[in-house]
């Protein structure tokens, strides 16, 4: 049975007079070529991460872009601005989550929404104005990408709701080290029991990880290790 999905312009318009272009850096492939409007860029179902990206707008004078992304070991990179790279080129690091922005005098007429697919979850849902997609903690790679610009407030009838998946389930999350057992699996958040009970085994070691309320790039997280 066949079925038929809506095309990203039929899920969102884009705004008028104004293009947003991108391109991504493939592992294997290197730099794809440059889209517009939505355009997939990247792959789905080859495996491939990305590892490096580059956006532009144009169109009106007084409206910029800028991104970040969160790159295997070095963590959140600095912001990058209208056309410029953010990842890396020629050292296999996988980027693992973006987040985008408006700039300029006329950001406030506009509103950037992107949606990128994750190793193991696919197609997540929409995120938009500076919002984290992808994941975090979780080591999966970013394997493609769609952006769009449309006009401040307009409805574009998206999903919005599942943009960002974490390993680190509350604000405060910490794990411990126990005799015999080594390091938890999951991570622990907010009150919930870290360790054991009844069963004499020590703690040993415990990581802490902060994430400040209203989290983004700009404001980082922070991470704590205390060895016994």
């Amino acid at each position: 049975m066949s079925v038929r999905v809506r095309t990203l312009t039929e899920e969102v318009q884009a705004a008028p007079a104004v293009t947003v272009r991108y391109r991504t850096h493939v592992q294997t492939y290197g730099w794809q070529k440059q889209v517009t409007n939505g355009t997939m860029s990247g792959t789905s179902g080859q495996a491939k991460r990305l590892e490096g990206i580059e956006i532009a707008v144009s169109g009106n004078q007084k409206l910029g872009i800028q991104y970040t992304t969160h790159c295997q070991t070095y963590g959140w990179l600095p912001w990058s601005s209208n056309g410029e790279m953010n990842g890396t080129e020629g050292e296999a690091k996988r980027l693992e989550a973006i987040c985008i922005e408006l700039t300029g005098a006329n950001k406030d007429k506009y509103d950037v929404y992107y949606r990128v697919h994750a190793q193991t979850y696919g197609w997540l849902d929409w995120s938009k104005n500076g919002e984290m997609a992808g994941t975090e903690g979780l080591a999966k790679r970013l394997e493609a990408i769609n952006i769009v610009i449309v006009p401040k407030g307009a409805n574009p009838g998206v999903a919005t709701s599942k943009t960002f998946v974490s390993a680190y389930p509350g604000s405060i999350n910490y794990k411990t080290h126990v005799q015999t057992f080594g390091w938890e699996n999951n991570w622990r958040a907010d009150g919930t029991m870290s360790g054991t009970s009844g069963k004499a085994k020590r703690l040993e070691a415990i990581q802490i990880y902060v994430v400040p309320k209203g989290m983004t790039p700009s404001t980082g997280t922070s991470a704590v290790s205390y060895v016994q």
